[in-house]
């Protein structure tokens, strides 16, 4: 009798089709190292290039859409625009034995079941020996758009919104801070932030401190200029907005964070407890910015009356002073991020 591992060898035959090259990165190594440059997950395909249904998979998420002859007339896979998007592909010849035990972590609970090529899986690099997804054989496109559907929420115990309106209102009800997060579903290092984000001291922070608000991540909306250059904006793009002037970004990092960063930014925004204007003492003298309360954790934020945030300042002690030489005169509004404001003018 056969073993299942020698009948997924031995099937998949599809008459009349010649073998075809896959097109995909056969190297391990090179394909990992490019998902996480790209911060994308892994697409392994695992069969052979003479399998007439692995070529058809190949065929809808790359091109050559179920014309595999070999030719000039390519077309292009209803899932290629998904895979460019979201991953890194792979391809491991099933045919050779070296390749076979390379991907043998990944296959060990496919072949107990598995009656035919090809065999796909996703894979998180950040978790490079777990399978998030696989099947086996054929499947429909609808299928396959289900099957590279990853949920970045799996697993989430925070409360998180993604209606702006909806958001706004809660956010000067309760007079907390706004906690945005811009991700995407298919983005490791947005995997690895939410999972921090759900589990404490960053829960209870977000819990007690902020409205969160959620949205799809797009590079194009960000643009920033450092030191002569843009740098590159990357999933996830943390933001936090004040609850009354929400378009003005009060802090922001992207990418892959640690817990400390995190816990950091979050702290500096506690929710007001009867913190009032009049115990703030904010003066300006010449060039010197002073600011003393009762507060010695938060973040400190300067704006024109235009609107421009022209600096942001911890303040980690009770009384804190900014060299203001930088400031333009006039009217400039101080926000604390506890919860108060003053109006001073630089003359």
């Amino acid at each position: 009798m056969l073993s299942v591992s020698m009948v997924v060898l031995f099937s998949c035959a599809f008459s009349g089709i010649a073998q075809v090259d896959i097109t995909w990165n056969p190297n391990k190594e090179s394909v990992f190292k490019l998902a996480k440059e790209q911060d994308q997950f892994i697409l392994l395909l695992s069969g052979r290039s003479s399998c007439g249904i692995t070529q058809r998979i190949s065929d809808l998420f790359t091109t050559n859409y179920y014309q595999t002859m070999n030719g000039s007339n390519k077309m292009e896979g209803p899932l290629k625009s998904i895979i460019d998007s979201n991953y890194s592909t792979w391809f491991s010849n099933y045919s050779n034995a070296d390749s076979r035990a390379e991907i043998s972590v990944y296959t060990a609970e496919i072949l107990k079941e598995a009656e035919t090529l090809p065999l796909v899986f996703i894979i998180n690099p950040d978790v490079p020996n777990k399978v998030v997804k696989s099947f086996w054989g054929i499947q429909t496109v609808e299928q396959l758009k289900g099957f590279l559907t990853i949920n970045l929420f799996a697993g989430n115990r925070l409360r998180w919104y993604d209606d702006e309106k909806t958001v706004l209102r809660l956010a000067q009800e309760q007079e907390k801070s706004i906690f945005k997060l811009e991700g995407r579903d298919t983005s490791p290092n947005s995997h690895s932030v939410m999972k921090l984000l759900n589990e404490d001291p960053l829960k209870k922070l977000l819990d007690d401190n902020f409205i969160l608000w959620y949205c799809e991540f797009d590079p194009n909306a960000h643009i920033y200029t450092l030191a002569g250059h843009n740098p590159i904006i990357t999933a996830p793009f943390i933001s936090i907005l004040h609850h009354e002037a929400p378009d003005k970004i009060l802090e922001a990092v992207w990418g892959n964070q640690d817990l400390a960063t995190l816990e950091t930014i979050l702290k500096s925004y506690p929710v007001s407890n009867e913190i009032v204007a009049s115990e703030n003492r904010v003066t300006i003298s010449g060039n010197v910015l002073q600011i003393s309360n009762r507060i010695n954790n938060e973040q400190v934020h300067i704006f024109t009356i235009a609107g421009q945030c022209i600096a942001n300042v911890p303040k980690n002690s009770y009384s804190i002073k900014i060299d203001a030489s930088r400031f333009p005169k006039g009217a400039l509004i101080v926000y604390g991020s506890s919860g108060w404001s003053e109006k001073i003018i630089k003359h």
